[in-house]
């Protein structure tokens, strides 16, 4: 697939990721208005409506050929106890109505592509370390990010069924915990793990406190990817 001859659906190109993912297509030689950034205000995701007018909005008399779908209801282990209805319904619905809607739009008779980025807290709690691709339907992921973890998987069985029966080409992608530029450290509730990890150790320096608290046993491994490679690694 050549990027700059792509009409692309970037979905959270205003998020964490979608803004690397948005800077590398503008490297990789993609034109600006080859570009489509969807913002909530305009289009919300979780309504078929705004998906339907958002295919026919983006590329007005073409269509896209690619949809990068990179938007979701995210945040840290604070707000999956807070919202854990809202982490599974948003996120599934999401891709369930952009999915639906390229089947509908003639999106597969372009021979568009569908990317979802998926998560790595799909992973089952107990997997093995180094986490594998095949342990993905191994188990059940931690109780606490579970709505988010299952609700990404049964994104990727989305674009498996769809491939099945109406031949939509799709990739599904997961990324491990992101850190860099652009992330979310202002609230200690909402944020990645690495940012929240730094803060805490500066703002224990500058105040001098006598030690940091952080959450869970101590015995966890994780693994960490800078945000601009990742975004490399999905295109």
């Amino acid at each position: 697939m050549h990027l700059p001859d792509q009409r692309i659906i970037l979905t959270g190109g205003a998020g964490f990721l979608g803004r690397s993912l948005a800077a590398a297509l503008v490297q990789r030689g993609v034109p600006p208005q080859h570009v489509f950034v969807p913002r909530s205000r305009a289009f919300d995701l979780t309504r078929q409506d705004a998906v339907r007018r958002l295919f026919a909005d983006a590329f007005p008399g073409r269509g896209s050929t690619l949809v990068l779908h990179a938007a979701g209801f995210t945040g840290g282990i604070g707000r999956n106890r807070r919202h854990p209805a809202r982490f599974f319904y948003d996120n599934l619905i999401m891709a369930m109505n952009l999915v639906e809607e390229a089947r509908a739009s003639g999106f597969v008779e372009r021979g568009g592509k569908f990317v979802q980025v998926g998560t790595m807290t799909s992973y089952p709690a107990d997997a093995p370390q180094p986490l594998r691709e095949d342990s993905l339907w191994a188990g059940y992921p931690d109780k606490v990010s579970a709505p988010y973890g299952v609700a990404k998987l049964a994104c990727w069985q989305l674009l498996q069924a769809y491939h099945t029966e109406h031949g939509l080409k799709g990739a599904y992608v997961v990324p491990v915990n992101l850190y860099g530029p652009g992330d979310n450290v202002g609230d200690p509730e909402n944020s990645h793990v690495a940012g929240a990890l730094v803060r805490k150790f500066v703002e224990a320096v500058y105040w001098q406190e006598p030690e940091v608290v952080c959450w869970g046993s101590g015995a966890p491994t994780r693994d960490f990817i800078f945000v601009d490679d990742a975004a490399e690694g999905v295109l």
